[in-house]
């Protein structure tokens, strides 16, 4: 699959666009790759992207702009109106991706370290967010294996309209359990896992695609039943 970064386009509003993709910026290691994950998933897919700068990313002297900047390689004055949508939320970054997330398509979360690290740890703020948003989310690693004529690897579980929805832009091969996810992500641009319920109490132990995120070599893409 072929992701291509795009510059920041004019945008006008200061809300989560519905139908767009919004993209967790927390103040980590990880928030560089998963905006520019966002960006050319948004790029391709024709969709708006809106940053969500929350936790530690919005504490006051945070300087987040000039960071986003930096990761997008744009002068600090694109980082404001119109040329990005940002909002920023204090507090606990769980309940602010939670409920800004209800109004996107997809819900891209960084999280820090290299991948593969076998059964390494995602953090609170992926590990409740995945297994508690109803909608789609992207586990994106600090840095990990880019193909850009990669596969997707669906999950045998995951429905076929996101199947067929997702083979629009990448050839797709299905993988029968955890284990073949994670060895087929070798090869892949991105998985796609299916978490089996969410609900406001849903604990991460139960959420398969977070197993898988652990461990993969891509970004993880979670479905939910």
């Amino acid at each position: 699959m072929t992701l291509v970064q795009r510059r920041p386009q004019p945008l006008a509003r200061t809300t989560v666009h519905r139908g767009g993709v919004l993209v967790a910026w927390l103040g980590g290691s990880g928030d560089a790759a998963a905006l520019r994950w966002a960006l050319s998933w948004a790029h391709q897919t024709a969709r708006d992207v809106t940053v969500l700068v929350t936790g530690q990313a919005a504490t006051p002297g945070s300087a987040y702009r000039s960071h986003i900047a930096a990761a997008l390689g744009v002068p600090v004055g694109m980082t404001e109106a119109p040329f990005m949508r940002i909002l920023e939320r204090s507090g606990d970054p769980v309940a602010a991706l939670l409920t800004a997330g209800i109004r996107a398509d997809v819900l891209v979360i960084p999280t820090g370290g290299p991948a593969p690290i076998p059964n390494r740890s995602l953090g609170r703020t992926v590990e409740r967010v995945v297994a508690r948003h109803p909608g789609a989310v992207v586990v994106v690693p600090a840095l990990y294996r880019e193909d850009e004529e990669g596969w997707v690897v669906v999950g045998h579980d995951v429905e076929h309209v996101i199947v067929n929805d997702l083979a629009r832009y990448a050839p797709i091969v299905r993988a029968d359990s955890t284990a073949a996810m994670i060895d087929a992500s070798r090869s892949a641009s991105l998985v796609v896992a299916r978490c089996h319920g969410h609900h406001p109490g849903a604990l991460p132990a139960s959420c398969q695609p977070l197993h898988i995120a652990a461990s993969a070599w891509c970004p993880v893409l979670t479905v939910h039943a």
